[in-house]
């Protein structure tokens, strides 16, 4: 039939059209992610007292520990449907990075090779002060050596076209240097202690500004307008919402 003779190069063409732009998403996104961020390295801090026990209590606020490198530090996968990529043993990490490196890779997201870290939340470091990086590499560096694990990087089709949109981001390309530093600023009181954390920890989840964020599903926090302060202590202590669902998220 005539019809025919038209449908199967033009079912052809599309098959070419179509493997052409998985083809170019494949490419440009990793183009993306390989390539270098010219960031000179910082000048770690130095003139402050380090004090271990807040180290500790710093790498667990920003999951350093008890978050995506493990319980302890001794590495993970993160698989929030987005990406699929392994967290390394701090141990075997650590070690080969200069405190220099350290500082870029926690407020810039840039590792040792100028790459963007893939899924650390540096933007909600960027507000760390010096003398709270300080206390979490000085605590880092006192964890025992850990052999490496094996690394898993999966990026699937629909995140590398996100990332090509502008609706998924690195690690380097998340962190705004124009917003404030809060822990470099006083915390003598509730509200100033408040900021800095809801900085470094709610806005991992519920975006920067707080409006929530669609890729990791945190809701705005406007919703805290409906809970009293018990509710609230309840939420943040055992991840029950007001109306007693369990938030896993925020267990």
């Amino acid at each position: 039939m005539p019809a025919l003779r038209f449908l199967k190069p033009l079912l052809v063409s599309l098959v070419i059209l179509g493997s052409g732009f998985v083809i170019v998403v494949y490419a440009a996104s990793e183009w993306k992610m390989r390539r270098t961020y010219d960031l000179p390295l910082p000048q770690p801090p130095t003139d402050f007292e380090p004090d271990l026990a807040a180290g500790e209590r710093m790498a667990k606020i920003v999951g350093c520990w008890a978050g995506c490198h493990g319980d302890g530090g001794e590495g993970g996968e993160e698989i929030p449907g987005i990406r699929q990529v392994t967290a390394p043993p701090l141990g075997s990490v650590i070690p080969r990075y200069s405190d220099a490196e350290l500082v870029r890779l926690i407020l810039h997201g840039v590792k040792r090779d100028g790459r963007s870290a893939i899924g650390m939340s540096s933007y909600t470091f960027w507000p760390l002060g010096d003398a709270d990086i300080g206390n979490i590499i000085n605590f880092l560096r006192l964890q025992p050596p850990a052999d490496e694990v094996a690394r898993v990087r999966k990026i699937p089709f629909i995140s590398r076209l996100k990332l090509l949109q502008g609706k998924w981001w690195l690690s380097a390309d998340q962190v705004n240097t124009a917003q404030p530093r809060w822990g470099n600023m006083p915390r003598s009181n509730a509200y100033e202690r408040g900021r800095f954390l809801a900085a470094v920890i709610c806005a991992e989840c519920h975006g920067a500004d707080y409006r929530g964020d669609a890729l990791e599903g945190g809701p705005p926090l406007t919703i805290l307008a409906i809970y009293d302060e018990e509710e609230f202590a309840r939420l943040m202590k055992t991840g029950v919402s007001q109306a007693g669902i369990a938030v896993e998220a925020m267990s």
